[in-house]
């Protein structure tokens, strides 16, 4: 994460010492909570993240230690948390779903959901927006889809993530071992399928945290693609939902816009590396890196095909965008910051007054679950 590289570089000296301050910092780390855990004695720890040197080292000692942790982050929409019990942010925890994947959305729901879902295209309703409202598609890219639309070639988009972000980072998998492997492996097959067509969509993501040049997925790329497959940069302003109403199937390695395609009956096919969302009914998760391959080749052929279950994608929708993520409506945020208080005294903030409050204090208390009723 320091360096926003693609994984350990073993043979850069700035690395190796870099990564021997961190364990260095680790290390007193733990010796400091270490001491304050045995004095104090605490019942229970609240941390955010859960993961690196930072919050890290004082989850997984408090584990060892046995002392409950609850840890918290940023859910997808404006001033909203997400808490969890013993488990760190990333990845993604499983959370309640095994308990809340039979549910029946009511109609409230499901219009809660669609509502939302009509904003997404903005992020006008996100913590994090990564487009202006100033965006078209680049003319190139408009001949390209033209093309293939005229020639009623298939067209796939293949969506990158940003490869040192932790929720990246799930199991062991038979897969693929990094993101570079699944799209050389994808380059090579529509290399060797010039009949049908496909788009690589670098993160945005990569801009807006300043990934250093030599570090980015553009630079993974062979140095001439074939005429069939057509790169957007992390730095254009093209809008994913441009491109969903151009598609015929959507490939990622763990992105979550495979909820939005299927949202709009999309077939996804997922890496199958354990992104959050396989294996809840709306995308194609193969086991293996051959079923990947071969599945691919079928959509390529069109003797495989897929329908998305919406009624399953808006599901795993609410539950993750509404059900676990809190209103946290005491604070106003400008970005992650805090901007300003929205409580005038301490009694504002008794149980009873905010039900967003009483919710995340019955489960640091109680050991309740972090959910919207």
């Amino acid at each position: 994460r320091y360096f926003f590289c693609n994984g350990p570089e073993w043979d850069n000296p700035d690395f190796l010492k870099k990564a021997r301050q961190f364990a260095k910092t680790a290390i007193i780390l733990t010796d400091i909570y270490e001491s304050i855990l045995l004095e104090e004695k605490p019942d229970k720890i609240v941390s955010s993240h859960g993961i690196y040197v930072s919050w890290g080292t004082l989850f997984r000692l408090a584990r060892k230690m046995d002392i409950p942790i609850d840890i918290y982050g940023a859910s997808y929409r404006k001033n909203t948390l997400r808490f969890y019990h013993n488990v760190p942010q990333a990845p993604f925890p499983e959370g309640e779903w095994a308990n809340y994947k039979g549910i029946t959305l009511s109609p409230g729901e499901v219009n809660l959901v669609d509502k939302y879902f009509t904003t997404r295209e903005t992020q006008k309703e996100d913590s994090i927006s990564l487009f202006d409202g100033d965006n078209s598609l680049p003319d190139d890219l408009v001949k390209f889809i033209s093309r293939s639309k005229k020639e009623k070639r298939k067209l796939f988009c293949l969506f990158t993530n940003i490869s040192w972000d932790s929720f990246m980072y799930r199991k062991e998998s038979e897969n693929f071992k990094t993101i570079i492997e699944w799209l050389q492996a994808n380059i090579q097959i529509f290399q060797d399928n010039s009949n049908v067509d496909l788009i690589i969509k670098a993160h945005p993501a990569e801009k807006y945290h300043k990934v250093p040049d030599k570090y980015r997925i553009k630079n993974c790329l062979p140095k001439q693609l074939p005429e069939n497959i057509y790169f957007i940069s992390e730095t254009a302003n093209v809008k994913p939902f441009d491109i969903y109403k151009q598609i015929d199937v959507g490939l990622v390695y763990t992105s979550t816009v495979c909820l939005e395609m299927a949202m709009n009956r999309i077939p996804v096919l997922s890496s199958g590396v354990g992104g959050h969302y396989e294996g809840r009914g709306f995308t194609i998760d193969p086991t293996t890196k051959e079923e990947y391959i071969n599945t691919l080749q079928d959509l390529i052929k069109g003797t495989y095909s897929y329908e998305p279950n919406i009624d399953a994608a808006r599901r795993y929708l609410y539950f993750r965008f509404f059900r676990e993520a809190i209103q946290f409506d005491l604070v106003e945020l400008k970005g992650f910051a805090i901007n300003n208080l929205k409580f005038k005294t301490i009694d504002d903030l008794r149980f009873g007054k905010n039900k967003n409050l009483d919710i995340i204090t019955n489960g640091i208390l109680n050991d309740a679950v972090y959910i919207n009723e």
